[in-house]
């Protein structure tokens, strides 16, 4: 059986990638993959499966561009399959909403989460959410300050067994912060921004430079600037390691704000001018930080 096969392999890979086991599933995957074609010919719902693990697999290892790719893969396999208002569509959308959260687009954001939430609004959450996508669903609820309370209670369901230091997991520590945050609970989000942060520390770059970002504006806005540098200069450094050379700038830029906040303005003034000169090739949705720095 080819598709029960392939099948198998793929929810087997999502496990392991939701432990942060990913050499594991990539085994998974390699050995499974001469099978994908044949799994295909018998059941065209695997190819959209095929595309959306592998879409989850280069998200984990940091390699966006490709995660964005077969995403879209995917969702031209169901629209093709089941036209372009299918509820299925829902979960490719929370994946592209969550492609552009990471990318720092909050218009690109916006527009896939909220596409995605209005085809769920009349099923259950709990129901109709599997972990990965119950997880997204609460962060993008609470990055564009949107009512997460339905996406936490599903995403606390979905996440319950897995170890606390996770991926998963660590990704709902962070959702709550961001709900604590847009609520003004900032002693709240501080601590489980940190958390998140030092966990994630060594083992996901990205979510750690989301942590650390939130940590450093939670820190600012709490009145503890001096404790605000660290978090966001960590920011800058992942950035570069990552290899997001705006992204780079702009937290090069929120870490000279902050320096000059705390009062060392002289310090603050070359990380202003290194930042502006590293922003040569700037994409559209990042023109408003540019012009802010």
């Amino acid at each position: 059986d080819q598709v029960g096969a392939v099948n198998a392999a793929i929810s087997a890979a999502y496990n392991e990638l939701n432990l942060g086991r990913t050499e594991a599933a990539r085994l998974r995957l390699t050995a499974v993959a001469p099978r994908v074609p044949a799994a295909v010919a018998q059941e065209w719902r695997v190819s959209a499966r095929w595309a959306l693990v592998r879409a989850e697999q280069a998200r984990v290892v940091g390699d966006l561009d490709a995660a964005i790719a077969r995403d879209r893969e995917a969702l031209a396999i169901y629209v093709e399959r089941l036209g372009p208002d299918h509820p299925e569509l829902a979960y490719v959308e929370a994946n592209l909403a969550s492609d552009a959260h990471l990318r720092g687009d909050l218009a690109e954001t916006r527009h896939w989460f909220m596409r995605s939430r209005s085809r769920l609004r009349a099923a259950s959450l709990r129901d109709a959410l599997a972990a990965q996508d119950a997880v997204n669903a609460a962060t993008m609820a609470a990055t564009l300050g949107e009512p997460a309370t339905a996406e936490l209670a599903a995403a606390t369901a979905a996440v319950a067994g897995l170890p606390p230091a996770s991926p998963l997991a660590l990704r709902l520590v962070h959702a709550r912060g961001l709900v604590a945050f847009s609520r003004g609970e900032l002693a709240t989000a501080r601590d489980r921004f940190a958390e998140v942060a030092t966990a994630a520390r060594g083992r996901d770059v990205r979510l750690e430079a989301l942590a650390a970002d939130n940590l450093a504006k939670a820190l600012t806005m709490n009145g503890e600037a001096a404790a605000a540098l660290a978090p966001a200069r960590r920011v800058y450094e992942l950035r570069r390691e990552i290899g997001d050379h705006v992204a780079a700038a702009i937290a090069l830029g929120t870490w000279a704000r902050i320096t000059a906040g705390s009062g060392r303005a002289a310090d603050a003034d070359p990380l202003f001018e290194q930042a502006l000169n590293a922003l040569t090739d700037v994409p559209p949705h990042r023109a408003a930080d540019v012009a802010e720095l």
